[in-house]
């Protein structure tokens, strides 16, 4: 009996213990509140401050000038450390211009202008090779940042950058987020786009005429001037007179040494001396060919003899073929 009592406190306490974490675990936290969906918005107009209340719907005009959109998060309790947005627009009704962010190396005020006040530290150059673009892809415009420093949690809604255009033709202008995410300082994401139900885009309805064409400068022609005479009582007008070439003067040539021919009765005149010999050398030697007779060549009764001795002996062995031939028969 006395088992069978602790047997049944030791039950209980362990019901207990599960029923409380039953409830901590699926009834929330007990001093934090759950917080909503963020999501993104476009504002277009800034009265009252840009975000503060969301008007998704405007009229511009093209004889209007230039105008601006927010970009905005709504929702609160949320860490944002950096994102990447691209807003959708039409290029055939907007113009949008890229900016140059020169000296401004964070690149936070060019179009889209980055203007939250959330936290510091904020860049958005992406490293220097990403920085805020508008209309360098047709019909986009795209803004990337970040920071080092943790921002803290956003209360309220947050105004995040606002994107310039202009107004070139009338129509139905439909603005839209393309592909955009938001993370956390921890890098977790916040949120993604495109989604139709935490997205929200916008509509502009623009009026006015057609694209204006560029203007072309138009080359100005040059004043030719032209000469006053040859007419009546006027001076006669001057001519081209071809300027004659200066003659090429010919070269003389210079006198041979050819000797001049003798008068009759006069003695011949001497040839001219033969050129001297070489520097440190000796005239050149004439050899004549060798003839059959000498050191140099071969002797002409040697060579008779033999032929006559080749003649003789083929006459023996010929005559000795012929008596054979003759005895046989």
């Amino acid at each position: 009996m006395k088992y069978r009592q602790w047997f049944l406190l030791a039950l209980s306490l362990l019901l207990l213990v599960v029923a409380l974490v039953g409830v901590r675990s699926f009834g929330g936290s007990g001093g934090v509140a759950s917080a909503a969906t963020p999501q993104l918005a476009i504002d277009m107009d800034s009265t009252g401050g840009w975000c503060n209340t969301i008007q998704s719907t405007a009229p511009h005009a093209q004889a209007d000038p230039p105008y601006q959109v927010a970009i905005c998060l709504l929702g609160s309790n949320y860490d944002v450390n950096s994102f990447n947005i691209v807003v959708n627009y039409d290029s055939a009704l907007n113009w949008c211009e890229t900016e140059a962010c020169g000296t401004d190396t964070n690149c936070l005020a060019v179009n889209p202008d980055f203007i939250s006040t959330v936290g510091t530290g904020w860049n958005c150059s992406g490293g220097g090779q990403n920085p805020p673009k508008c209309g360098t892809v047709a019909g986009k415009a795209y803004i990337t940042c970040s920071t080092t420093t943790d921002p803290g949690t956003v209360t309220g809604n947050w105004a995040i950058a606002v994107v310039e255009f202009s107004v070139i033709a009338g129509g139905t202008d439909n603005l839209t987020f393309g592909t955009s995410a938001l993370y956390d300082y921890l890098g977790e994401n916040v949120m993604r786009c495109p989604d139709a139900e935490i997205c929200l885009g916008a509509t502009d309805e623009k009026t006015g005429g057609a694209v204006q064409p560029t203007a072309t400068p138009t080359a100005t022609p040059t004043a030719t001037s032209t000469p006053w005479c040859g007419g009546l009582r006027q001076t006669p007008c001057p001519t081209s007179t071809p300027t004659p070439k200066a003659w090429t003067k010919t070269p003389t040539t210079a006198p041979t040494g050819t000797p001049a021919p003798s008068e009759p009765g006069e003695p011949a005149q001497p040839p001219p001396p033969p050129p001297p010999p070489p520097s440190g050398g000796t005239m050149p030697q004439v050899v004549p060919p060798a003839t059959g007779t000498g050191s140099g060549g071969v002797a002409w009764t040697t060579s008779l003899m033999w032929t006559l001795a080749g003649a003789g002996a083929l006459s023996v062995f010929l005559g000795g073929l012929y008596l054979r031939r003759a005895r046989n028969r």
